[in-house]
C-alpha cells in the first residue's frame, strides 16, 4: 500500500490563481460571461480539494476546544453550556492555545496559514490511516484518490466545457468567422444541412438565424469538440493561424487521456493509453520531466497514480491554457466585423 507522502493529498489545492482576475480583463460582454463560468468551474474544484483538509482542522480545533475546556475549566464542552460559559470556553482556548479560529476562518489575511495548517493535519491523518495494520486503511486511502480522482475529470470538463462555448458564442457574436466552412474541400467538407432542417431553423430563429449560428452548428453536431483533435480542426479552420500556438498542448491532451482512463478504465492503464500518450508527446512536444515522470514511465496494466502533485499540474495546465485561449478569442472578436 503507498503512504501517505505518495499521495500528498493536500498539494492537490496548490494551484495557480491567474484564473480569479481573468474576467475583469475582458472586454466582449458575452466572452466576459464565459470566463466567469469557467472562474466559478475552477473555484468549485479547489473548494472541493480543500474540503477534506478543512474537516480534518475543524474536527482537530473542536476536540482541543473541549479537551481544553474540561482540563482548565471543569465544563463538558458538548453539554448544555451558558451563555457565560461558552464565553469563558472561547477566551480559554484562544489564550491557551493561541488558535483563533473564527478569526482564522473571517480574515481573509489568515486564510492561507489556516489552509496550510488544516493541509498538514489532512496529510497526518491520511499517514496514520495508511498502516497496514489498521483496518481502515484501504477505504480511507482510496477516499483520498478518489477524491483526486473526481477532480481531475472535474478539471478536463471544466476546459472542454470553455472550448465549447467560447466557439459557439464566438461565431453567434461574428458569424463572418465562418467563412472558412464556404470554402469547398472535396469530400472532406463538413455535414451540410438538409432543406428540413433549415426550415426548422428559419422557424425558431426567423431573420436572428445569423445570430445563432455558432448554437445551430454545435446543436445539429456540424462541428464537434470531443476529442480535443476535433476542437483543434474547428478552431484552427475557424480562426487560421492564430489558433494554431494554443492547441500544441501536451499537458491538456494527455489530460483528456488520463480523464478517459479514469472515466473509462477505472484508472487501470491499457496499451491505448500508452500509444496515444506516446503519440501526444512525438506531436506536441515533450512533457517536462520531473513533474510529468509519473505519468510518463507508465505502463500497460499499472495503476494511475492519483496523487496530489498530478492533480496540481493538471489544474495548472487547465488554468494557463483556459486563460490564454480566452483572451486569444476576446481580442479576435474585438478586430473582426460583427
Amino acid at each position: 500500500m503507498r503512504s501517505s507522502e505518495e499521495i500528498e493529498f493536500a498539494k492537490a489545492q496548490d494551484f495557480g490563481r491567474a484564473y480569479e482576475s481573468l474576467h475583469h480583463e475582458i472586454a466582449v460582454d458575452e466572452i466576459r460571461g464565459i470566463a466567469q463560468t469557467f472562474t466559478n468551474n475552477i473555484d468549485r474544484i479547489q473548494t472541493v480539494l480543500c474540503l477534506p483538509a478543512n474537516i480534518a482542522y475543524w474536527s482537530t480545533a473542536i476536540l482541543a476546544a473541549g479537551f481544553q475546556a474540561r482540563r482548565e475549566l471543569n465544563l463538558d464542552l458538548w453539554g448544555t453550556l451558558s451563555a457565560e460559559d461558552e464565553e469563558r470556553v472561547a477566551t480559554n482556548i484562544a489564550n491557551q492555545l493561541q488558535v483563533q479560529t473564527l478569526k482564522l476562518a473571517e480574515d481573509e489575511t489568515n486564510r492561507s496559514g489556516q489552509q496550510a495548517f488544516a493541509s498538514q493535519l489532512f496529510d497526518q491523518l491520511i499517514d496514520k490511516w495508511a498502516n497496514p495494520n489498521n483496518s481502515l486503511a484501504k477505504p480511507a486511502v482510496e477516499a483520498a484518490r478518489a477524491t483526486l480522482g473526481s477532480a481531475v475529470t472535474a478539471l478536463w470538463t471544466a476546459f472542454e466545457v470553455l472550448i465549447e462555448d467560447l466557439w459557439v458564442t464566438a461565431i453567434n457574436l461574428s458569424p463572418s468567422l465562418l467563412d472558412a466552412y464556404t470554402k469547398p474541400e472535396g469530400k472532406n467538407q463538413e455535414k451540410s444541412f438538409a432543406v428540413s432542417e433549415i426550415l426548422k431553423m428559419t422557424k425558431e430563429f426567423g431573420g436572428e438565424i445569423l445570430k445563432h449560428m455558432g448554437t445551430i452548428l454545435r446543436d445539429s453536431e456540424k462541428v464537434e469538440f470531443d476529442p480535443l483533435r476535433a476542437a483543434k480542426k474547428v478552431y484552427e479552420k475557424t480562426f487560421d493561424q492564430r489558433m494554431k500556438v494554443h492547441f500544441a498542448w501536451p499537458d491538456v491532451f494527455t489530460l483528456e487521456l488520463i480523464r478517459n482512463v479514469i472515466v473509462h478504465k477505472g484508472g487501470l492503464i491499457d496499451a491505448r493509453f500508452v500509444t496515444q500518450r506516446d503519440a501526444v508527446e512525438k506531436e506536441y512536444g515533450s512533457l517536462p520531466r520531473p513533474e510529468w515522470d509519473a505519468i510518463l514511465n507508465l505502463k500497460e496494466r499499472d495503476t494511475l497514480p492519483l496523487t496530489g502533485p498530478l492533480v496540481k499540474i493538471l489544474a495548472d495546465a487547465v488554468i494557463q491554457r483556459g486563460v490564454a485561449l480566452t483572451k486569444s478569442v476576446d481580442r479576435i472578436l474585438q478586430a473582426v466585423p460583427k
